[in-house]
């Protein structure tokens, strides 16, 4: 991993820095202590400016990279919700039909053990009451 020239030209700028604050310290006279300083302190908040710069736009980049990935993570959560709903619907509107259809089950159910369970060859019976109850049962399966 190599540095690369932002890295390299903010090291440089911090070491001219340090320079000037040498500079500074060896200064003689007012005048000349006072601009010593006051350039040595310039260049640090330049310097300090730079490395702020540098490192917030790192962070920029990732927070920028991590937003759009939670923002993609929320279009799919999104997209997984409305599929469950979807899903949800169909499977409530095929137990509404269920619920619908069962007493029809049921109730075909109830008629057809009832038409097993007649017995319209009973001998000891006579014709007419054998007619007459297989008239009761042929209205029971109309109706």
């Amino acid at each position: 991993m190599g540095l690369n020239i932002e890295v390299l030209l903010l090291g440089i700028g911090c070491s001219l820095t340090l320079l000037a604050y040498m500079v500074a310290i060896n200064a003689h006279g007012s005048a000349r202590l006072s601009i010593s300083f006051f350039l040595a302190t310039l260049m640090l908040a330049t310097n300090v400016w730079g490395v702020i710069q540098y490192v917030n736009n790192d962070r920029n980049k990732l927070n920028k990279q991590q937003i759009s990935q939670l923002e993609a993570e929320n279009r799919l959560a999104a997209e997984k919700i409305l599929q469950q709903e979807n899903s949800l619907k169909v499977q409530k509107e095929e137990l509404e039909m269920v619920a619908q259809i069962n007493p029809v089950v049921s109730t075909g159910t109830q008629l057809a053990y009832s038409g097993q369970n007649i017995n319209l060859q009973d001998e000891t019976v006579e014709v007419d009451a054998l007619i007459t109850r297989a008239v009761n049962y042929k209205k029971t399966w109309k109706s």
